[in-house]
């Protein structure tokens, strides 16, 4: 502080007060300097007197009270980015959305259970500016025994007990729904393309090995129990007509058919999420 050309100097017994006195000496200008009383000060700790735990503490608080900030920020922010991107879905939806669906067919894993777990899934896909038409792709493969092992998957001149048919098989499929009013699923006729191969042993033995391509006319219904959720059943039934493929095996010298019409009935369980 200068005041009438004398500069008055407070703390002057201090590092700063002094060095600032020696600096206005040195200019020339008269100086007025008080000093602090330090017979009662306490001991030095730094900028911060508290203690250092204390400290550290107080400085986490404060940024934990940042961060908390920070973090409702991007929350507000996702949830308006969220919010146009619903409402640019919703304007494009006709043009734009893909629904794809997964399902399997429950007893096809129960069948199989018994000689280990099979396996059977179906991928399909709808868009939305298409939204009856439905096509995928489908595999399975499981082992299967008694009565329907033999009867179904094999035919009916094999004789003796104690066969197994391990069943393999890829495909594609198609169906047109027909909705009566619904939203979504409906009655659905379609057609499958597949592959099967069938591994047949007796007593534990490999037998012989036949390979069919089937056409499958289909019919089902899918039905979507709860409006707001992707999860839907679809009982179907179709005849599965080998076009292709092994006609014939020989099993202990003997010929032995294999190629047959193969009714199915089931009811598959899946899934369908929108893209």
């Amino acid at each position: 502080m200068v005041q009438n050309n004398l500069a008055l100097v407070s703390g002057a017994n201090g590092h700063l007060g002094n060095n600032l006195v020696r600096l206005l000496l040195e200019k020339g200008i008269p100086v007025r300097a008080s000093v602090r009383n330090i017979s009662k000060a306490r001991e030095e700790q730094g900028f911060n007197p508290k203690p250092s735990q204390e400290a550290v503490k107080n400085a986490f608080h404060y940024l934990a009270k940042k961060q908390n900030l920070l973090a409702k920020s991007i929350i507000i922010l996702m949830m308006s980015l969220f919010s146009l991107s619903a409402t640019y879905a919703q304007n494009t939806e006709k043009n734009t959305g893909v629904y794809l669906s997964v399902e399997t067919d429950p007893a096809f894993w129960i069948g199989t259970l018994p000689n280990g777990v099979g396996f059977d899934a179906n991928i399909n896909m709808r868009l939305a500016k298409f939204p009856r038409l439905r096509w995928g792709i489908l595999g399975y493969s499981g082992r299967w025994s008694g009565n329907f092992g033999k009867t179904i998957l094999l035919t009916n001149d094999f004789e003796g007990d104690d066969w197994e048919t391990q069943w393999n098989g890829l495909g594609i499929e198609a169906q047109y729904q027909f909705r009566f009013g619904l939203k979504r699923g409906g009655l659905q006729p379609g057609l499958r393309i597949q592959w099967n191969q069938f591994l047949y042993n007796q007593v534990n033995q490999y037998k012989g090995e036949a390979n069919h391509f089937v056409l499958t006319p289909q019919v089902g219904f899918q039905w979507f129990p709860f409006k707001k959720l992707g999860l839907y059943l679809l009982p179907w039934a179709g005849v599965q007509m080998p076009v292709l493929g092994t006609n014939k095996i020989v099993i202990n010298q003997e010929e032995k058919r294999t190629r047959k019409l193969m009714p199915v009935i089931t009811a598959h369980i899946g899934w369908e999420f929108q893209f």
